[in-house]
């Protein structure tokens, strides 16, 4: 029998991540959850909402900080590994302001 030991952070890592997961429902219904600390929103059928996809980033990179105090990167893509290269441009470039 394997005992698997985590790390004392490891519970408040997660209970963030719920919340973090609970803020963007609040923008779509549409959320994939890839990782921990990874996921992927979908937009389609929102464009009445959010026109433009970086002010719905901006709204909820604000939002995230406000109640976790969290920084987060958003990237926007037409495939979700399109995505995953704009988040990481976002998080490298000071001037994206994380998106």
């Amino acid at each position: 029998m394997a005992l698997l030991r985590f790390h004392p952070t490891y519970t408040l890592y997660g209970d963030m991540s719920d919340r973090v997961m609970a803020i963007l429902r609040d923008f779509s219904p549409h959320v994939e959850v890839y990782s921990i600390d990874e996921c992927f929103l979908g937009l389609h059928g929102l464009a009445n909402l959010w026109p433009i996809p970086m002010g719905i980033s901006h709204k909820i990179r604000h939002r995230i900080r406000q109640w976790t105090s969290l920084p987060v990167c958003a990237g926007f893509g037409a495939t979700k590994t399109l995505a995953k290269l704009a988040n990481h441009i976002a998080k490298k470039q000071p001037t994206s302001n994380g998106v």
